[in-house]
């Protein structure tokens, strides 16, 4: 290797990318570079350290044991340098250069929509990113210093999240439903687990990286059919492919239109499921705290979990 040369924060990106995309023409697209200028930028710090990061494989790209360990590094050194700056940006200005969303699947994006508008007109050269997490995964992004603010959270912060200030948003109202067609639409009430445990039970991935996955629901050795998310698990449901609790709020129009029906179990699956907002304690931008204290306003909170 040659010893002058310094690994530079442009090519570790280009490495999380290829890593990311799985290819390296999907890193070249994310990153709106040609495919060359990232084969480049590989091989460059492949014949640098005399040694191969990646396999090339017909369906796309699989680290090396190199590879990891690079990805092991660059991922901290990166995170670093974009804290470092956004905060050097923050200080500067007031204003945060990129404030990063994580949205709860259940919660209504669409609700968000004008408060951007209104974040961009106060500081037009903002950068708002938004991206949805299921049960835990939303979790992780704020404790993986993935979001600044996460909107659709359950109340069950994981230990390592650290010091975080929360805000309440109200409640999603959990109810066990079937398609009216379903074998169990016609059991007698309550449900038990004798009754309930030949179906499939429709879940939803956990999207989390890092802190351990939750479910939600499930009987022991009872079959599980896993969706994305809450909108797929009430379609599945809805068709007949599987059973379990849904939002109400999700599933009133079914319910009305008699296409799906709510039954009583021996377990109480009639629940709320209270979701909040949280954020970092140390995080001081202006745009942040002007979110904040739009998300505690009560016809926001409403929006939100306005989900049709």
């Amino acid at each position: 290797m040659n010893s002058n040369y310094k690994i530079d924060l442009d090519s570790l990106r280009v490495i999380e990318a290829i890593v990311d995309q799985g290819s390296f023409s999907g890193a070249a697209a994310v990153l709106h570079r040609v495919p060359s200028t990232i084969s480049y930028t590989v091989s460059k710090l492949e014949s640098l350290f005399n040694v191969n990061f990646f396999e090339r494989e017909k369906q796309g790209v699989r680290l090396t044991e190199a590879g990891q360990e690079l990805v092991r590094h660059s991922r901290h050194l990166l995170q670093v340098a974009d804290d470092a700056q956004r905060s050097i940006e923050r200080i500067a200005s007031g204003w945060e250069s990129e404030l990063r969303i994580t949205l709860g699947d259940l919660v209504n994006p669409n609700a968000l929509l004008p408060l951007f508008n209104h974040l961009l007109e106060q500081s037009p050269k903002m950068h708002i990113r938004t991206n949805i997490e299921v049960l835990n995964g939303v979790w992780d992004s704020l404790a993986t210093n993935r979001a600044d603010i996460v909107i659709g959270a359950d109340i069950f912060i994981p230990e390592v999240i650290g010091a975080v200030s929360t805000s309440d948003l109200g409640n999603f109202d959990f109810v066990f439903a079937v398609a009216a067609d379903h074998p169990l639409a016609s059991v007698e009430e309550p449900l038990s687990h004798d009754d309930i445990k030949p179906y499939h039970v429709v879940a939803v991935a956990d999207t989390s990286r890092n802190i351990p996955h939750r479910s939600i629901g499930l009987l022991d050795g009872q079959a599980v059919l896993t969706v994305p998310d809450h909108k797929v698990k009430l379609e599945a449901q809805r068709l007949g492919l599987g059973v379990g609790t849904v939002a109400r709020q999700l599933a009133q129009p079914y319910i009305d239109d008699g296409s799906m029906v709510i039954k009583a179990t021996e377990m109480g699956s009639d629940r709320p499921f209270p979701m909040i907002c949280a954020w970092k304690k140390h995080h001081k931008g202006l745009g942040l705290k002007w979110l904040v204290e739009q998300l505690q306003k009560d016809e926001i909170k409403l929006q939100l979990l306005d989900v049709h």
